[in-house]
């Protein structure tokens, strides 16, 4: 199951137990990786200095959490390289929810649009747009 619109405002960490974090707010959820939802998060949730200093270390937990879990053939590289891929995905989906944001409703609108800013800069960051270009002709559309 993938949350596909975690935010930090829909998480809660505590500082100790068998629970460290706990979801909110699961309203739009789906089936797909659960490396989106890290992507989804970082891309959009935090300013890009917290995401950039943040990507390196949640990426190797996240494989190391595979790891312990029994997945072997998920290598660091390819996690590396899916969450870039998933980066665009995000980017897509801060252009959607823009293009159907009521122009009158400022809150949302602010919201969409520093959503769709930090995806673009990790986008940028991530030179998305260079992986995207070296996939095959029928993957691009």
């Amino acid at each position: 199951i993938a949350a596909v619109q975690t935010q930090f405002e829909g998480l809660r960490f505590a500082p100790t137990g068998p629970r460290p974090v706990v979801a909110l707010d699961w309203q739009c959820t789906g089936s797909g990786p659960a490396l989106f939802d890290l992507a989804y998060l970082l891309a959009t949730s935090a300013d890009e200095a917290v995401r950039r200093s943040l990507e390196p270390d949640l990426l190797r937990s996240y494989h190391q959490a595979l790891r312990a879990a029994g997945v072997r053939d998920y290598a660091l590289p390819q996690i590396e390289e899916h969450y870039r891929l998933l980066l665009a995905v995000v980017l897509r989906a801060g252009i959607l929810l823009l293009s159907i944001v009521e122009l009158r409703q400022a809150h949302l609108r602010t919201l969409a649009t520093v959503m769709l800013r930090r995806a673009t800069q990790a986008n940028l960051d991530h030179n998305t747009e260079a992986l995207l270009a070296g996939l095959p002709a029928a993957v691009r559309g």
